[in-house]
């Protein structure tokens, strides 16, 4: 009997299952990390109080190499999850209620939390004290183990999940500027979404990002802070609220470019493949859903 109750929800999901997410967020991830690494780079640096000196356009892209080369893989990842996340509860994003894709957006970040958060870890090394990918990881394994690239997980997880506010923001700006067929939306309102959507999250999350890259930023052995509410109330001594905003203007810049092109790439690539990997669910030429 238990297993009867267990299959059932299986062959349900199984049913709706479909690589289309992850292949398209390969595409779109790998484009998205490198529009906005340079901007990265130096929000990191004013966060954490480090001066940004632009001498060469390549300081700006220090560490850039894991990042770009997980990126692919990682949105491969949280773009899967979401797709499926979707057409489990609703048949298609098309579908789907806005609270129905913010719970599948939310469960793409959690996804990816585990890897993303060892990947920042050495992200922040890099961009602020420079050196290989290797000798950074080396120095954190030594210093602390496994346990050293997981500095500050619980809050980077809590901000992974806010992905879901950032994918419902994305299709509900799409569906404000567009009222017919979503396969038929304008690049240009894909485009403004993006924004609209990098924007809007990053709003909502940037103080905690502040407090993570503060945590994450320690170096190995050399724990300043020994909580999170630590932190939080030494940068609220600091320099009160706007302390939690410093480097806000750098993630404005990045995150409309970022999301304009990730968002639309992802959507762009989903409908392209469509026609392989689901037959039945092709376009006309003006770009419209036809029935099965």
């Amino acid at each position: 009997a238990t297993v009867s109750v267990l299959y059932c929800p299986l062959r349900s999901i199984m049913a709706e299952f479909t690589p289309l997410g992850f292949v398209s967020g390969t595409v779109a991830g790998g484009i998205g990390i490198f529009v906005g690494y340079p901007l990265d780079t130096m929000k990191v640096r004013a966060q954490v109080g480090v001066k940004t000196e632009c001498k060469k356009i390549s300081s700006l892209f220090k560490g850039c190499v894991a990042p770009v080369a997980t990126g692919g893989g990682i949105q491969c990842l949280n773009f899967g999850v979401f797709e499926n996340a979707v057409r489990w509860q609703a048949g298609s994003c098309e579908q789907a209620t806005l609270p129905q894709v913010c719970a599948a957006g939310a469960a793409g970040g959690l996804s990816i939390s585990p890897l993303t958060c060892p990947q920042q870890r050495m992200k922040i090394q890099q961009q602020l004290t420079g050196g290989g990918l290797l000798q950074r990881a080396s120095a954190l394994y030594k210093a602390k183990g496994i346990r050293g690239f997981y500095r500050g997980f619980h809050l980077h997880a809590c901000m992974e999940s806010t992905r879901g506010v950032y994918m419902m923001t994305y299709v509900g700006v799409k569906r404000l500027l567009h009222s017919g067929d979503e396969s038929t939306i304008p690049l240009y309102k894909r485009m403004l979404a993006g924004a609209s959507a990098g924007t809007t999250g990053w709003v909502i999350i940037y103080p905690m990002d502040a407090v993570k890259s503060v945590i994450q930023a320690e170096q190995p052995g050399r724990t300043k802070f020994p909580s999170l509410a630590h932190c939080v109330a030494h940068l609220f001594r600091e320099g009160g609220v706007r302390r939690f905003y410093r480097g806000f203007t750098f993630t404005l810049l990045r995150s409309g470019p970022v999301a304009a092109s990730l968002l639309p790439t992802y959507d762009l690539t989903l409908r392209l493949l469509t026609p392989y990997f689901h037959p039945s669910e092709h376009y006309d030429e003006e770009g419209i859903a036809l029935a099965t």
